[in-house]
């Protein structure tokens, strides 16, 4: 037999479901992101980067590198609140570090990305990456490059000719990524402040500020 609770007791229970949602909301609104790698050697090295695939803002007084792998999931949720979050403040200066680690597709893709930078689709095509659920293929990759307005037949021949140069481009990201102790994708080096893990579009306006706050502390 069922027994029902008494109308006192269901709402004391909602109470404190009420209560505790609240507080939930609350730490994560309040609690502290990233850390502080003003005395890591890497990071201005990583900030000051002018080889690098980028998004420039003028007036921008604050530099982002996003270290990402184009089938990592919270990556792709990460992105889209970056976005949100960079086009709300304005001055964010973006720095694109692409980061395969987790197969050698997403090595594979990567290159293919970074092919395309002579042709001036890098961002784009990223950003239809970073949104598409698929298992990327060649099929796929040649589709979205051709609908941007790009030649595949110049991003398999920037593939093959600039091999070195893609090589070194990935090797540097990753020896960034571990000089500056990320453990994996995504990873944020905001300003002076170091986040390896996603964020939403308001944790990233709170991760801004915060990374100016302590730029501007010295």
């Amino acid at each position: 037999m069922k027994t029902k609770l008494p109308r006192r007791d269901v709402l004391q229970l909602l109470g404190v479901g009420v209560v505790g949602w609240g507080a939930s909301q609350l730490f994560q609104l309040t609690a502290p992101i990233g850390t502080d790698v003003r005395t890591n050697s890497f990071a201005a090295g990583v900030l000051a980067d002018t080889d690098v695939p980028a998004s420039k803002a003028p007036g921008a007084d604050l530099t982002l590198a996003v270290f990402t792998d184009y089938f990592c999931p919270v990556c792709k949720l990460s992105d889209t609140a970056l976005d949100e979050a960079v086009a709300e403040d304005g001055r964010v200066h973006v720095l694109y570090k692409d980061w395969p680690i987790l197969s050698q597709l997403s090595e594979h893709v990567a290159r293919v990305v970074l092919a395309t930078h002579p042709q001036g689709i890098y961002e784009k095509l990223r950003a239809r990456l970073m949104r598409d659920r698929r298992w990327f293929d060649d099929r796929i990759l040649q589709e979205m490059v051709e609908d941007l307005g790009g030649s595949w037949h110049k991003t398999l021949s920037a593939l093959h000719d600039d091999e070195p140069e893609i090589t070194r481009r990935l090797v540097r990201n990753q020896r960034e990524a571990f000089g500056l102790g990320l453990s994996g994708t995504p990873g944020f080096l905001i300003g002076p402040l170091l986040v390896n893990k996603g964020l939403t579009a308001r944790e990233f306006a709170r991760a801004f500020d915060r990374a100016r706050e302590i730029a501007a502390s010295g």
